[in-house]
Parts: structure tokens; sequence; C-alpha cells
């Protein structure tokens, strides 16, 4: 839901505990509809991405500046089914259910593409995969934001923490919950929390 021309994420910050988990949850949607998209188009995706530290102010700039509309269409099109699958996938694990096969599939594909795009580097603390640096001058490309994402999404996958991922209550938001016992319920308090609160509340009136 849109807040003082914000959505959620601009005002209220960010609750999956993980940037991929952050990158399903850019909906503002009431329910289990999915609907209102908060990022709804090239210039919505980067301010998000900056916001969520996939991107710095440079990249963001130039990612914004190089690239034709039907380029960065076509692009965030290809972002926006990583976002459902994204979605299918973990909102069933978060169920605690097998997760569909195709969908594991085509989750793995893309996990495999974005090793593909990128190269395994060494810095002072430990290795890690970045993006490849681009023939020209640049230093990204039009995939950079989706490479990453993806890249993270493995990470997620291969680890224990994936576990730990539950979806609210009221909407479809996903996060990692750290609590104890049944933990959390709601993706924030000053949303659905409270939503559910009141209406508990006149319910019992």
């Amino acid at each position: 839901m849109v807040t003082d021309k914000q959505y959620y994420w601009e005002k209220l910050g960010f609750f999956g505990g993980h940037p991929f988990l952050d990158f399903i949850n850019t909906f503002d949607d009431l329910g289990k509809s999915r609907e209102l998209d908060t990022i709804p188009d090239w210039d919505g995706l980067l301010r998000w991405a900056k916001h969520a530290d996939i991107i710095n102010d440079a990249e963001a700039n130039e990612l914004k500046m190089s690239y034709p509309k039907k380029t960065t269409q076509d692009e965030l099109n290809k972002l926006r089914k990583l976002r459902r699958l994204g979605w299918e996938v973990f909102s069933t694990i978060a169920a605690g259910q097998s997760v569909d096969s195709s969908d594991l599939s085509s989750l793995s594909e893309q996990i495999q593409w974005a090793y593909s795009q990128s190269t395994l580097t060494q810095t002072q603390q430990h290795f890690t995969w970045v993006t490849h640096l681009s023939p020209v001058k640049s230093s990204i490309n039009i995939t950079t934001i989706r490479v990453r994402l993806i890249l993270s999404t493995n990470d997620l996958l291969s680890s224990e923490t994936s576990l730990k991922i539950a979806e609210c209550g009221s909407c479809t938001g996903l996060f990692l919950n750290n609590g104890r016992g049944v933990g959390r319920k709601w993706c924030r308090m000053k949303t659905c929390g409270n939503r559910a609160k009141i209406h508990k509340f006149r319910t019992t009136k």
C-alpha cells in the first residue's frame, strides 16, 4: 500500500532478513493477492536495488542512463518472472511442503546461468562470486541486479537458514523467523500485525 507517495519498504524498511526475500516481498498487498507491485518500472527497480544495497549510487546512475526503454523493460520482465518463481519456491518451503520439481528445475537453471555470468574473486577476508566486468568500460551490465539476486538465492537455499523461512499470516510476505518458539506471525507489526490486532478487537467486541 502506498503511504505518503512512498511504498512500505521506502518508509518502514525491509523485513525479510535476506536480499532475495526482500525482493520477493516487493508487493504492498493487504492480503494474499500480490497485486500492488512496488517496483512498477525500471526507475523503481533501481531505487529499490539501491535501498537494498544490491547496487550503489554510481551503478544505479549507469544502469539508468545506458539502456533504451525496450531493453530495460525486457530485463524487468525477466526479474518479475524470477520474483514469481522465487515466491512459489520459498512460500512452499515456508509451508513445510516439497517444492514442485518443475519450479526447482527452473530455479536451478537460473542459478547455473548466474554463476556462468560471474567470476570467483578473493577479497582480504574471503572468496566471493562477482558479476563479470563488461568488455567495454562499464563494470556492470543490464543483468547485474538479476545475477546478484540469484547468487544470493543459492546461498539461502543451500544453508539451514532456509528452514527458518516463514510467511506472514496476513499477506504474502516471507521472512526469516529467528524468534523462539512460534516466533513471528506477521511481516511487520506496524502493518499486518496492527491490522490483525484491530480485526481481533472488533471481532471480540
